[in-house]
């Protein structure tokens, strides 16, 4: 705010140093708010820790890095990053540990001060404000605990605080089990997929009558074969080179690179439904599937599949189980190459079962993809309310909330 300006405020609103305020809510230093167990912290060495296995969290500056059987800790305490730290807005500056624990010396050790303030409220404000700006260094930025308690933070009355604790941890808890269905919702595609290569597409009960060989890639129905990937493929390219500079942010064809889609380009050339394989860099060996046409570059390689054989989700399946990671060579720029690629094993079932196959997987596929929009929903409406909440645009005082965390 420029000096002198007027500033039209909302009725019930003040203007502080950290902008435009409910009247009710104080500006404070979180010296003011905390009690600093900084003190109480001992690092231990991967060596010493090794001795000392156990169940209890060793914590560092972004969570907890190792378990082991002593603590130093007991109860609810916010633990901020103070060296080696995430600390832009909306970042994960700052994490709760509630229970028994251990603590090195990378984390700052806080507890809000009874009837000041509320554990989960400070946490939350740290995870909005931009703390990078109060730290100090270059190569490993550091928190100085001097500087951090001179940060400015707002302080709504105990009980608002507990209300917008109350709303933030309500989203938050919803993306945690969204991330805990994501997780194991991966986790039966691997074992299916597992079930499904070995066995077929044939309910678990009849698996045992299913009669199978022994091949070179492992154990395959009778009916199934064993091809190289180069029999079953029209054609393999390899991307075009495209310019960094004219991958742009929108456009109507989709550009593929070594790390799925990177941007847009004003054409494509590679058809919707075609198979994908990252052949250098540091992802060398993903799969991905044009959505659409678009433009892929050399970074990846395009697999034509010849569909009177082989079902492009299919194959697209059947090159992440029989793992095409393996075909890497080199270690600082790990490729694959396209005479390898060719002669890669996979096992080829009749093209109905193929698609059976695929047909099942994509399904779990598509329960994965609205897991992961959800989370991504709850991660945007988390951000909308934390922005709104510790700003006071959104006043929660007035609502009949939960207030015992």
């Amino acid at each position: 705010m420029k000096e002198n300006e007027v500033v039209d405020l909302p009725e019930g609103y003040k203007m502080t140093e950290l902008g435009p305020l409910p009247e009710d809510w104080e500006v404070v230093r979180l010296g003011e708010v905390v009690e600093i167990h900084d003190k109480k912290r001992i690092p231990l060495s991967s060596t010493e820790r090794s001795k000392m296995k156990g169940t209890y969290p060793y914590c560092g500056a972004n969570g907890v890095i190792d378990y082991i059987n002593d603590y130093i800790f007991e109860g609810e305490y916010v633990l901020l990053a103070e060296d080696g730290g995430f600390w832009k807005k909306f970042e994960s500056t700052a994490y709760l540990m509630n229970g028994k624990f251990w603590v090195n010396n990378h984390a700052h050790i806080l507890k809000a001060v009874e009837n000041k303030a509320i554990n989960r409220f400070l946490l939350y404000w740290f995870i909005f404000d931009n703390i990078e700006k109060y730290t100090s260094g270059t190569t490993r930025k550091k928190l100085n605990q001097s500087v951090m308690k001179k940060i400015k933070i707002p302080l709504p009355p105990l009980s608002e605080q507990k209300k917008i604790v109350a709303v933030l941890s309500a989203v938050q808890e919803a993306k945690e089990k969204t991330k805990a269905v994501i997780k194991a919702t991966k986790e039966l595609k691997k074992s299916l997929m597992k079930y499904l290569f070995t066995y077929g597409p044939v309910p678990l009960e009849e698996a045992e009558n299913v009669k199978l060989k022994e091949t070179e890639i492992g154990r395959i129905p009778e009916d199934w074969e064993v091809v190289r990937l180069g029999e079953v493929t029209r054609e393999i390219k390899q991307g075009k080179v495209l310019p960094k500079k004219d991958i742009k942010p929108y456009g109507d064809y989709q550009v593929y690179g070594a790390n799925g889609i990177i941007g847009y380009y004003n054409k494509g050339f590679v058809p919707k439904n075609k198979v994908l394989l990252t052949c250098r860099g540091s992802t060398c060996g993903a799969i991905n599937v044009t959505t659409q046409e678009a433009f892929v570059t050399n970074n990846a390689m395009i697999l034509y599949e010849d569909d009177s054989k082989i079902n492009w989700q299919f194959l697209s399946y059947v090159l992440i189980e029989y793992n095409v990671l393996n075909l890497k060579t080199g270690s600082g720029q790990p490729q694959i190459t396209k005479g390898t690629l060719i002669n890669h094993l996979i096992p080829l079932p009749p093209l109905e079962t193929q698609k059976k196959i695929a047909s099942i997987l994509s399904a779990v596929d598509e329960k994965i993809q609205a897991e992961e929009n959800r989370k991504k929903a709850l991660e945007d409406l988390f951000n909308t309310l934390l922005h709104n909440l510790m700003t006071g645009k959104m006043r929660v005082n007035h609502l009949n909330l939960g207030e015992d965390r």
